[in-house]
C-alpha cells in the first residue's frame, strides 16, 4: 500500500529513525528549495511583467508579501508533515498538499494586502505570474525530489535498518507489513526469534539468531535504528530486560500490534496510556457531515453535467438489446444495510437464474456489445450518483457487493465484515491501487480486503480527494471488463 500512514488517525507517532542525520537534513533540503523556487518565480515573474533589468528589483519592492507567502507556504506544509520523507515520495499526496498550501499562502497574501491598504503598490498581472509560476515550480520540484531520493535508495542511502523480535508467525506478518510502498525506505536487516518458532518457509531477512542479548553486536554493526518487538506468544521472553541490554546504544524501542491487528490497528491516548485501538468508529460526527456534504454537491452537480451523456447511453442500450435501461441489484452497504445499487444494464435481459451471482470475467458471454465498452470505461457506473445523492452510497469508500458475495466472504475472512463501518462508494482505495475486478481465490480476496480496512481507518477529506484523482488515471484499468 502506497500510503499507509499518509492520513493516519493517530495523535502521537513514533518515526523510527527521525533523529537520523540523514534525513534532518532531506527537511532542510526540501524546506530550502521550496524557498528557492518561489524566490525564483517571482523573478521570472517580475521578467516577464517589467523587464529583466527590473526582475531582481521585485524581491526587494515586493519584500512584505513575499515574506507572507513563503512563510505561510511553508507553515501549511509544515503542519501536514509534507517534508518527512515518506510523503516527499508520495508524488499525487504532494502535488495535492503543495497546490493547497500555495493556494492558501496566496490568499493570505491577498489578505495582507488588503488589511494593510497596500494592493494598489503592487502589481497584480506580476502577482498572478508569480502564483501559476509558483505552483508550476512546486509540482515539477516534486517530480524532482520523487526521482532524487528514488535514485539515492538505489544506491543504499536514507535506509532505515530495523529488527524484528518475536515467534515465527508475527515477525513474517510484520515483514510483510513493511513491504508496502510506504515503508520503502525501511529495510528489515535481521530478526530475532527462538529456534522452536522458525517455520518450514525461508524468512524474506537474515535471522540474527534465537538470543537478542547475544545478538546485540549485530544489531549494532547493522547500525539499526530500530527494534520493534512483535506481539506474539514469545514477546515476554524478549521484553522483560529488553531495555536494560539496549541502554548504551540509542536506538528506538518499539512494540508493534498482534500480527491479526496489524491492518486494522490504531494508536491513541487515553490521558497517558498509550493503547492499540483494536476497532473504532472511523468518522466523527463533524466528519460524517464533511463527507455527506460533499457527496451532496458533487453527486448533484455531476448528475446535471452528465445528463445528456446519461440519455445517450440510455438510449445506445435500448437499441442494442431487449429490456430495461437501468440495472437495480441489492448490495450490503453501511453498518450491514441492504439497499438497492443502480447500474446501466450490461447484460442480456432474462438470462438463466444464477444462485450464486457470478461475477462479470473476461470475455463474459452475459454482456452486450454496448455493455461492453460501458464496462471497459466504467461508465455503466454512472447512476450510483443516484444512490449517492439518496445516501446510500459515498463517492469514495469500499466498493458494495452483491448480497451473494457479503454471504460468501464474511465466511472466508472475519475481518471481512470492517468495510461496512463506511458508506460504499462509487471508487476506493483498492480499485485506484489495481484491486478490482473478479476475485478469483481467497488471496485476492484478503488483499483487496486489506485495502478497504486500511482505508476505513485512515479516512480523511484529503485522502479521499486523493483517491478520486487517481481514480481518472486509473479509469480504464486492465481488469475493467
Amino acid at each position: 500500500m502506497s500510503k499507509i500512514a499518509a492520513s493516519t488517525n493517530a495523535d502521537h507517532d513514533i518515526q523510527v529513525g527521525s533523529d537520523d542525520w540523514e534525513f534532518a537534513a532531506v527537511t532542510i533540503l526540501v524546506v530550502a528549495a521550496d524557498l528557492v523556487v518561489i524566490l525564483l518565480s517571482s523573478i521570472i515573474a517580475g521578467w516577464w511583467r517589467f523587464s529583466s533589468s527590473s526582475a531582481l528589483d521585485t524581491l526587494i519592492d515586493y519584500l512584505g508579501i513575499h515574506a507572507v507567502a513563503i512563510g505561510s507556504l511553508i507553515c501549511f506544509l509544515w503542519m501536514q508533515r509534507s517534508y518527512k520523507l515518506e510523503k516527499v515520495v508520495n508524488l499525487p499526496l504532494q502535488i495535492y498538499l503543495v497546490l493547497l498550501s500555495w493556494s492558501a499562502a496566496l490568499l493570505l497574501t491577498v489578505a495582507f494586502m488588503f488589511l494593510t491598504k497596500t494592493g494598489d503598490y503592487y502589481s497584480r498581472l506580476w502577482f498572478v505570474a508569480w502564483a501559476v509560476a509558483g505552483a508550476c515550480s512546486l509540482v515539477l520540484l516534486r517530480v524532482f525530489w520523487l526521482v532524487f531520493f528514488n535514485l539515492a535508495k538505489r544506491k543504499g542511502r536514507l535506509i532505515k535498518n530495523i529488527v524484528i523480535v518475536g515467534d515465527d508467525r508475527s515477525v513474517r506478518a510484520l515483514i510483510k507489513h513493511f513491504k508496502s510502498n510506504y515503508f520503502q525506505f525501511l529495510h528489515v536487516g535481521g530478526v530475532v526469534m527462538p529456534a522452536k518458532d522458525f517455520g518450514s518457509e525461508p524468512l524474506e531477512a537474515r535471522v540474527l539468531g534465537p538470543n537478542l542479548r547475544e545478538s546485540l553486536e549485530d544489531i549494532k554493526s547493522m547500525k539499526s535504528s530500530a527494534i520493534v518487538i512483535a506481539s506474539g506468544q514469545s514477546a515476554g521472553e524478549f521484553t522483560a530486560n529488553i531495555v536494560g541490554w539496549c541502554c548504551d546504544y540509542p536506538i528506538d524501542i518499539v512494540l508493534a500490534p498482534p500480527a491479526e491487528h496489524l491492518d486494522a490497528c490504531n494508536v491513541a491516548y487515553y490521558g497517558n496510556l498509550p493503547t492499540f485501538v483494536l476497532a473504532k468508529k472511523p468518522l466523527s460526527g463533524g466528519q460524517m457531515l464533511q463527507k455527506r456534504l460533499f457527496d451532496i454537491m458533487f453527486s448533484s452537480l455531476a448528475l446535471i453535467l452528465f445528463a445528456p451523456f446519461l440519455i445517450i447511453i440510455a438510449i445506445a442500450i435500448k437499441v442494442d438489446s431487449r429490456g430495461p435501461v437501468m440495472f437495480r441489484q441489492e448490495r450490503g452497504g453501511y453498518a450491514g444495510r441492504i439497499f438497492k445499487i443502480f447500474k446501466f444494464r450490461t447484460m442480456y435481459e432474462r438470462r438463466p437464474t444464477e444462485p450464486d451471482v457470478p461475477q462479470a470475467r473476461r470475455n463474459d458471454p452475459r454482456v452486450t456489445a454496448v455493455g461492453a465498452v460501458l464496462r471497459r470505461l466504467s461508465l455503466d457506473e454512472l447512476p450510483q450518483l443516484i444512490n449517492v445523492l439518496k445516501g446510500d452510497m459515498s463517492l469514495v469508500g469500499p466498493r458494495p457487493l452483491a448480497l451473494a458475495h457479503n454471504e460468501k466472504y464474511h465466511k472466508v475472512a472475519d475481518t471481512y465484515i470492517l468495510r461496512h463501518k463506511l458508506k460504499p462508494g462509487m471508487t476506493g482505495w483498492a480499485q485506484v491501487n489495481g484491486r478490482r475486478g473478479e476475485i478469483n481465490d481467497n488471496s485476492m480476496l484478503i488483499d483487496r480486503l486489506n485495502f478497504d480496512i486500511f482505508y476505513v481507518n485512515n479516512w480523511s477529506f484529503r485522502f479521499d480527494l486523493e483517491i478520486l484523482l487517481r481514480t481518472m488515471v486509473v479509469l480504464w484499468g486492465k481488469n475493467a471488463y
